[in-house]
């Protein structure tokens, strides 16, 4: 029974020479508008920011945060977030020697 259900349904579109002509057209050119806002949707929320990227917004945020009133010591500690950052981007930028490969017992 179920194998002449999938005789019926090849799991596939079927097409004809001119819809197969179509389709072939349309998927090499521009995209249509809703597909290709969907897209940029979609990268943007995979997105990660690098270390150095995040270092610069985080300086940015802090000069603005020392200029406000309300800044205070206790609220400083989002320095401590900057410089995590900073590491970070520094760790990455430093090319790995190759004896830290090797472990010495």
């Amino acid at each position: 029974m179920w194998l002449a259900c999938d005789n019926e349904d090849a799991g596939f579109q079927i097409l004809n020479g001119d819809e197969t002509v179509v389709t072939l057209s349309n998927s090499h050119g521009e995209p249509d508008e809703g597909e290709e806002e969907l897209y940029d949707d979609e990268m943007l929320v995979n997105v990660c920011p690098s270390h150095k990227k995040a270092y610069q917004c985080l300086e940015v945020a802090l000069q603005w945060f020392e200029m406000q009133e309300e800044c205070d010591p206790k609220r400083m500690l989002f320095v401590n977030y900057r410089d995590l950052a900073a590491n970070k981007r520094k760790t990455a930028i430093k090319q790995t020697s190759i004896t830290d490969f090797f472990k010495y017992a």
